[in-house]
This record gives C-alpha cells, structure tokens and sequence, in this order.
C-alpha cells in the first residue's frame, strides 16, 4: 500500500536528521536553509534555534499545505509521493501557524513534476519517482489563504516572494 511510503518516513526521522543539522551549523556558526519542513516537529526545533540565536531559515511547500498523507490512501495514491511524505492535519495546523507568525519564512518549491504514467506505472511505492508539480500553482494556491483568513496580504507577499528573493541575495526584487 502507497500509504507505507509515509510510514517508512517518520515525522520523527525529520525531525531528528533537522536537529543533527541544527547542531552542525550552530558548532560551525554558520547559516541554516532548512527545505522541505513537512512537520511540527520541525517548526519547533528551528524556532528553538531562532530564539536562541541562531540564524536559521524554514521554507515549506504548497503539497505540505494544501495535502495530507490521507491522499496516498486513494485510488491514485502514487501520484502524492513526495520527500519528506505528506503529513497529518495536525503537522499541516502547525505549518499554517508557523507561516502566520513568521518561525516559517519561506514558502517555495522544486516542482518535480512527473506524468500520472510515470508514477502510476511502478509497481510499488518504493520505485514512483518522488515529487509534485506545483511551481505554476504555488502563489494562487497560497493565496487561498489569504482570502480565508488565515494569511495576512503582506505575510503572503513576504513568505512567497520578498524574503526568498533577499535570502538568494535579489534584495530589489520579490517585493
């Protein structure tokens, strides 16, 4: 069943392999871009850093949003087969919140597109080519939220574009 694909890949391995690079970069004194936070867990421990001291950034994605692990339940379960899993709605709570109040900075993407054939076609989930399309949909999508409620306009413009731009070093754009 596809839902082992999540189940093989704890929230809680996450989070441990988050802290072990938490602590590297802290021994090293040096910068941090955690990609892909897919959990609650993980929002805790960069917010831990951060009021510590330490310069550490988190970035989400859309799937991680907009999903939950309950999509590789369906009948087209392969097609949600991304790195980290797709969470529960309690790790998807905790993203929102983290966006809102800034202990998440960035919302982004690596859009992984593969056809509905290329994943479809493996005969387990251990061999579906991992990711999502979600590059052309990210900004509408995230602004769902917004007319929801549960983004601020400018905390939207801040997490998809402004605070990317000046951490890739385009201070003039993404504003």
């Amino acid at each position: 069943s596809t839902i082992w694909h999540a189940r093989t890949r704890p929230a809680t391995l996450e989070a441990e392999a988050v802290s072990r690079a938490l602590e590297i970069a802290r021994l090293a004194d040096c910068t941090l871009y955690i990609v892909h936070v897919s959990c609650g867990d993980v929002v805790d421990a960069i917010a831990v850093a951060r009021r510590r001291g330490q310069v550490v950034y988190g970035e989400t994605c859309p799937q991680y949003l907009f999903l939950t692990q309950d999509r590789l339940t369906g009948p087209h379960g392969k097609r949600y087969i991304c790195s980290p899993p797709l969470r529960t709605e309690v790790d998807q709570g905790s993203l929102w919140g983290a966006i809102a109040g800034s202990d998440l900075q960035v919302i982004s993407t690596d859009h992984c597109p593969f056809t509905s054939a290329e994943k479809e076609s493996q005969p387990d989930f251990t061999r579906v080519p991992g990711g999502l399309p979600s590059i052309e949909a990210r900004i509408s999508l995230v602004y769902t939220a917004v007319r929801r409620g549960r983004l601020s306009l400018c905390r939207w413009v801040d997490a998809c574009s402004t605070t990317p731009a000046r951490l890739f070093g385009y201070s003039r754009k993404g504003h």
